[in-house]
């Protein structure tokens, strides 16, 4: 009985299940008339393909409009229109573009002896007269003809819309929400929604068409709120067809990396060979096809590298720093003024060491046998480090096979089915440096397989259904492991100093991941109404592993110690906070001081510690559930209403073992305002705040989910097509809508198995005191390692960071990560409205506003920010005090004589500053006057930036509980609904069709996209970049997106040149004289944008101990005027002043930071040509020889990215560094460099 039901279930899902997301057909329609205008119903109209053997038959209805639904794209269609007394009309050549609508309308003239016949070939682009939707198709002879780099996917050319970005946000969404489906079958990478990626790859030479949509969703739109790519495979027909093909390119054709040659480098090698054939075909003439692809691509490269080394200087011992001499400042250098640079030897490092132990052996014979020499002394701080660029392997194998077979089994029913593989193996991070392993290879082994049924039910119903898998398996792994269980780094928090002397092995990972998936679509055309309504249905088990089981130990400044004090400095030092810190990371790490270890544990399901590095395992299963209903109602001959309503639903996840854990304590709207309840009452108690505590969570283990169910998921879209009557060559159109993203599942599940605390626990062991004297005395060092054991076995219900009721996760520095158990599925509310019209020659011209408000969205926000304390004795605030102290060590106060500020005399304990110590320059031993001044010169650097979190922190010992910032941990990210987002543009796009050889389409797009931030769902928020700056202060946070660029033009054309037999001049020439100047065809894509906005950051954390703020601007517009260009130093810099634009920015004071993303990166220009020669060998069989060359970025235009993104080019601390070039803009080919690469090839087509 139970399986009857299953069964019975399953078949209502298929009868209501459909999804337009993943459409793989298409639609035609049009209306007919007589020559006055008036309709003409029960026309019959007949649509045929004779190379598939296929034909469909309607009616025409009351408005005289006929619908052709759910029919396979492609050329080579047919369509007759016939009604007693009238000529009939007939329309060849028609070529159907996939989920697209096709309008066709016909007139018929009086009588019953002529047939009227025209021809639709090259009219692929027609004028929308049925929806709102907004994007463009490329078709086969497209995908043939344009300069593609990479022919192993068709991503590239989903750049070629309006409103879309090179790193891929459309029309306002994040990049992470667009959704490709091929054959209907969900391809998309879940764990990372990387912009393009398709799971088992679609090869160019596969694919029949794609079709995109930016903006106008109907109620069917896929899942995701982004752009929709939907790609169809190729088929076989009753004519044999085919190809072999091979493109090349190498050195010779390929110029160097604009760096490389800054730096005098080589270009990398390269040696890129992409080769394959297809042949498709009849297997019984009329009933059954075969189509078969194999691409393959042979890379033998190079990638573009620099590290940061020691100078050598640095590694023969010496500690240089700089000096006060005239003229030195905090951006001098080694390079460019070595007048200001002096230099401690190792002697007298050894006498400043308390210790009295100086230089760590182990860690200059680490210098010098691990560190090459700098060959680029521009990049690192020029002090004591410099860079080393080299060219490193970077090879990439690769094949993919692709079947598909169609049957027709009756004139009605359509069976059919296709089969992808894919293996790879490639490398993914590059070695460290040359000889070594790679850091990360790629080893893909996805594949993919779908299966359908094409049934016309009756001559007005349709229903395709299918079913199929897309099976994703990755593994990225890690062959160095040099160090053993203890990793080394030299970061200091946001600035490293050295990159690692080895590749790191932690987070080896891979996951295995199919998404079985249902789908069917049911179309019913009744009268004026097009009703289609249905489903889709996935269940996704998502096996993964991953190895973070290392201990990771930090070497230099960091940890408890923020930096040094006067009397560890030399007395010439240059007085900028930058100078001071330069030095004081060199000196710290030359001792080779443990600053922290990044600890991570394992433990199995029965609790019990694993040795390092065991890995962990994960499997998670979740489902999505999709159903809609929606109507293209013909109101009048000249307008169409399309309006309905989806439904989406995902699943919470859970692991399938019981290796999940869950809190439902914290909620974090709840727990913010009782923070500001607490911090506002002035409640220092150690139970002032709920505890945050980790039981057994998931249905394994009966207990709470990861978050609570989100079921009330609705989408109602309504769109208009107005074609009037009195202009039919213009169509206005708008619509309105919500599409939900999918980001919520890829977001949790990877924080979920780092923090779950039960089975892993990542601890963070700083070292040392804010005092240098106790650190440099007490603290670890490289020559001494201690031993790292795991804690105890953790026992549910476990609280982390507390100990006998006493939390001391913020005065450890412990980091948690959480989800908010409110968290929600993101929405945007999204409309459009525009214009169409067609011109003569064929070309239509689209203009639409195009609006997004985002909603719910995803972000990342810090539960444990800096919240305002007040100080009840003195009325003070936490945040005036800091101010204060901030602002008199800016005018250089001496920070061992400040004023007394009441907050910080009173919350530390009164007077204990003036039990406190220093020596001045003459040695003489002073007692601080006051608890600030104290204060003061202890945490000089963190408080003269401006760095509040860290201030807090480091008082946190001396500070009752929970003042500022929570004592359960310093850092606590949460995956909160909090983010927002509003956009509007402008799009224009003008296409045109095949005439006279000439067919282009051309997109601008004038926009601002605004949010609270910007990242992806599926990053973590790491380094200060990406949380929300404050969520006490929404405001503060709402700024220019991190992808915002006001202008974008991007545009294709292909042109057969007018000479050559059967083109206008020469149609009737020689043969032979044909086979010189006849057959040359030219192609280009072109991309422009202004400069993409990025942030000033100030080394400084206020709200948040991981959320580092962008720096206010002081100055005036002229200060930070871009001129991009090289300096003295032989550094290129954004600015055309650097040191007036670094000065036209100061670091927070208080709570108070500047805008996000208030500066612009350089503009990007980009130009790819194509010249081919078709050889005509056999016209009669089609057999063809085409030779052709593409190059890419033909004009070799550098376009360099911008200095952003929480880098060291973006911090106002480093002025030598600030707006400087280092990269290159993401390069339209997607691997490599983007300095120019011919690549030639030969193609045989039959």
């Amino acid at each position: 009985m139970g399986r009857l039901k299953n069964i019975i279930a399953l078949v209502i899902f298929i009868c209501l299940s459909s999804a337009l997301h993943a459409q793989a057909t298409a639609t035609v329609t049009g209306v007919v008339t007589d020559p006055s205008g008036s309709v003409i119903p029960d026309a019959t109209a007949v649509l045929s393909n004779p190379s598939m053997g296929t034909d469909y038959t309607t009616t025409t209805n009351t408005a005289g409009s006929y619908r052709f639904t759910s029919i396979p794209p492609g050329p080579g269609y047919t369509l007759v229109i016939s009604r007693s007394g009238f000529n009939s009309f007939k329309v060849e050549n028609i070529y159907v573009n996939v989920a697209n609508v096709v309008s066709r309308n016909a007139t018929l003239t009086p009588g019953t002896q002529v047939e009227v016949s025209v021809s639709a070939a090259g009219q692929g682009v027609t004028l929308n007269t049925e929806d709102a939707t907004l994007g463009n198709n490329l078709q086969v002879q497209k995908l043939d003809e344009l300069p593609i780099q990479n022919r192993t996917s068709p991503a590239i050319l989903f750049r070629l819309q309006p409103g879309t970005t090179l790193t891929g946000e459309v029309t306002g969404a994040r990049y992470d929400q667009n959704y490709v489906s091929v054959d209907t079958l969900d391809v998309n990478d879940l764990a990372t929604g990387q912009f393009g990626a398709i799971t088992a790859n679609a090869p160019v030479d596969s694919v029949q068409e794609f079709r995109g949509t930016v903006a106008g969703s109907t109620a069917n739109t896929g899942l995701g709120g982004g752009g929709q790519f939907v790609l169809v495979t190729r088929s076989g027909t009753n004519n044999w067809h085919g190809q072999a093909n091979l493109y090349h390119r190498d050195n010779s054709t390929t110029a160097n990396d604009w760096f490389n040659n800054l730096a005098g480098i080589r270009a990398p090698k390269l040696v890129r060979n992409q080769f394959g054939g297809s042949v498709g075909g009849p297997i019984l003439h009329d009933k059954a096809f075969f189509f078969f692809d194999y691409t393959a691509s042979r890379i033998a490269a190079g990638a573009a590298t620099v590290r940061k080394v020691p100078l050598p200087s640095y590694r023969s011992g010496l500690v240089s720093y700089i000096n006060d001499n005239p003229n030195c400042d905090k951006s001098s250098r080694q390079n460019t003024t070595p007048g200001c640079i002096s230099q401690l030897t190792a002697a007298q490092v050894r006498n400043v060491d308390p210790a009295g132990i100086g230089e760590s052996p182990a860690l200059f014979n680490l210098y010098n046998s691990r560190y090459p020499a700098v060959n680029d002394v521009t990049y690192g701080d020029g002090v004591n480090t410099g860079g080393f660029r080299f060219n490193a392997p970077n090879s990439d194998n690769l094949n993919i096979f692709v079947g598909r077979v169609d049957y027709n089994l009756t004139d009605k029913i359509r069976l059919w089915g296709r089969g992808t593989v894919s293996r790879e193996n490639a490398v993914n991070a590059v070695q460290q440096f040359p000889g070594d392993p790679d850091a990360t290879d790629f080893i893909d082994r996805s594949y993919a397989y779908v299966g359908g049924i094409d049934w016309q039910v009756s001559s007005n119903k349709f229903n395709q259904f299918t079913y199929g898998s897309t099976v994703q398996d990755y593994n990225f792994t890690q062959p160095t492991n040099k160090l053993g269980i203890d990793q080394l780094n030299f970061s200091t928090g946001s600035i490293t100093f050295l990159d690692r002397p080895y590749s790191s092995p932690i987070n080896a990972q891979g996951r295995h991941v199919p998404i079985p998936q249902i789908y069917d679509n049911f179309t019913w055309s009744v009268g004026r109404h097009s009703i289609t309504f249905g489903g889709m249905f996935k269940w996704i088990k998502n096996s993964s592993y991953s190895i973070l089981d290392y201990n990771d130990l930090g070497i230099g400044i960091g940890g408890n110690l923020g930096g040094l004090t006067a009397s560890f400095r030399p007395t010439n030092v240059q007085s900028s906070v930058t100078a001071r810190s330069t030095y004081d990371n060199a000196l710290v790490a030359a001792l080779g001081r443990i600053s922290n270890a990044a600890l991570t544990f394992n433990y199995g399901i029965d609790g019990s510690a694993l040795p390092q590095p065991s890995g962990s395992q994960r499997e998670y299963q979740s489902y999505q559930t999709q159903v809609f209903a929606s109507d293209s109602w013909k109101a009048t001959p000249h307008l169409t209403l399309t309006y309905g309503l989806g439904y989406q639903y995902y699943s919470v996840p859970y692991e399938i073992h019981g290796f999940e854990t869950a809190q439902n304590t914290l909620f974090f709207n709840d727990y913010i305002a009782q923070r500001v309840q607490q911090s506002q009452a002035g409640n220092t108690a150690a139970d002032g705040l709920p505890f945050l505590t980790y039981q057994l969570g998931g249905a394994h283990n009966n207990g709470p989910a990861l978050y609570h169910r989100d079921p009330l998921n609705f989408s109602p879209k309504v769109a208009f097509a107005w074609n009037p009557k009195f202009d039919e060559k213009t169509v206005f159109n708008g619509g309105a809508g919500v599409v939900y993203d999918r980001t919520v599942i890829n977001a949790v599940q990877y924080q979920q198995d780092q923090y779950s605390y039960l089975f892993q626990q990542s601890l963070q062991d700083n070292f040392g005191t804010r005092d240098p004297l106790v650190s440099l005395t007490s603290d670890p060092r490289l020559d001494s390692l201690p031993t790292f054991t795991a804690p105890p076995t953790p026992r549910p219900p476990f609280t982390p960071f507390v100990d006998g009721g006493i939390p001391n996760g913020l005065i450890d520095g412990q980091f948690n990560q959480m989800i908010d158990p409110n968290l929600k599925t993101p929405y945007s509310i999204m409309a459009n409205l525009g214009f169409q019209h067609e011109f003569p020659g064929s070309t239509i011209l689209k203009v639409s506003w195009v609006g997004r408000f985002g909603r719910r969205l995803l972000a990342q926000a810090d539960a444990n920010q800096v919240i305002e304390f007040p100080d009840k004795a003195s009325g003070q605030l936490l945040g005036d005090a800091m101010g204060n102290v901030t602002k008199q060590l800016r005018a250089n106060a001496d920070p061992r004589n400040l004023p007394a500020q009441g907050w910080f005399e009173n919350q530390i304990p009164p007077g204990y500053g003036a039990t406190q110590t220093y020596e001045d320059d003459n040695g003489v031993t002073h007692n601080y006057p006051n608890n600030t001044s104290w204060i003061a010169d202890n945490l000089q650097t963190y408080i003269a930036r401006g760095d509040f979190a860290d201030t807090v922190q480091q008082l946190s010992p001396f500070l009752g509980n929970n003042v500022g910032m929570a004592s359960q941990f310093a850092g606590n990210n949460v995956f909160t609904s909090k983010g927002f987002s509003t956009y509007n543009g402008l799009l224009v796009t003008v296409q045109k069709n095949l005439t006279q050889g000439l067919q282009f389409d051309a997109n601008y797009t004038w926009s601002h996209s605004i949010d609270n931030t910007s990242l992806a769902g599926n990053q973590q928020a790491i380094g200060g970049y990406g949380f929300i700056c404050d969520v006490l202060r929404p405001r503060l946070c709402r700024a220019n997106s991190d992808f915002d660029t006001t202008h974008y033009i991007n545009a294709d054309a292909t042109y057969s040149l007018p000479f050559g037999r059967g083109r206008t001049y020469g149609a009737n020439m020689p043969w032979l004289l044909d086979e010189m100047v006849g057959g040359w065809d030219l192609s280009n894509i072109v991309s422009w944008h202004t400069g993409v906005a990025f942030s000033t950051v100030s080394s400084a954390f206020v709200a948040g101990y991981a959320n580092n703020a962008p720096a206010i601007f002081t100055g005036d517009s002229s200060d930070i005027q871009r001129k991009v260009h090289k300096t003295q130093g032989g550094t290129l810099t954004l600015f055309a002043d650097p040191q007036r634009a670094v000065g036209a920015f100061e670091g927070p004071i208080g709570f108070q930071i500047g805008p996000r993303n208030s500066l612009r990166g350089p503009q990007y220009f980009n130009l790819d040509t194509g010249l081919a020669k078709t050889f005509t060998l056999m016209p009669e069989r089609g057999l063809k020889l085409k030779f052709r060359g593409d190059a890419f970025n033909i004009l070799n235009h550098p376009n360099f990215a911008a200095p952003g993104n929480n880098s060291s080019y973006d911090d106002i601390t480093l002025p030598s560094n600030f707006g400087q070039l280092t990269s290159m803009a993401n390069s339209t080919g997607g691997r490599g460099s983007s300095a120019r690469v011919v690549q030639i090839s030969a193609r045989f087509e039959f």
